[in-house]
């Protein structure tokens, strides 16, 4: 099972991947800039390179990202982008989406800081085999603030 969820605040773009032993993780869509992913778990190929242990790697630009998991368990691991530079922005976000963005404040949260009725799980949006996360999706995720 495979899922990519964007989170975001005024300046960062960080996406969330998960991906299942054997299984691939692919973005449609590229930047004209290297960018990080950090992985937290798990070993992954990463367009032709292990990456193993908790570490960070750069994605090569314009460079569709494709991970294939190839520990036994599942593999974490998050994209980061800073969206605060509009340039980078263009590239992957649609302008009612960049508004939205730099402008965004939450409204759903109780007075102690905390979301009143935060999403325990994402397993119903986990897909089973190969996964391609599009920037129509990302998009969506982002204009419907889904990421509680």
């Amino acid at each position: 099972m495979a899922v990519s969820k964007a989170l975001f605040n005024n300046k960062t773009l960080a996406i969330l991947n998960m991906v299942d032993s054997g299984e691939t993780l692919e973005y449609d869509w590229s930047v004209n800039e290297d960018y990080s992913i950090v992985l937290f778990q798990g070993d992954i190929d990463v367009n032709g390179t292990l990456v193993s242990g908790v570490t960070e790697h750069r994605v090569q630009p314009n460079e569709n990202l494709q991970v294939r998991c190839l520990s036994e368990g599942r593999a974490y691991f998050i994209s980061l982008f800073k969206v605060e530079r509009e340039e980078l922005a263009d590239q992957i976000l649609t302008q009612t989406n960049i508004e939205h963005i730099y402008t965004f404040a939450p409204d759903w949260y109780d007075t102690t800081g905390y979301p009143a009725s935060a999403k325990q799980t994402w397993e119903d949006d986990f897909v089973s085999g190969d996964y391609i996360y599009t920037k129509t999706m990302l998009n969506e995720q982002i204009q419907t603030s889904d990421w509680n």
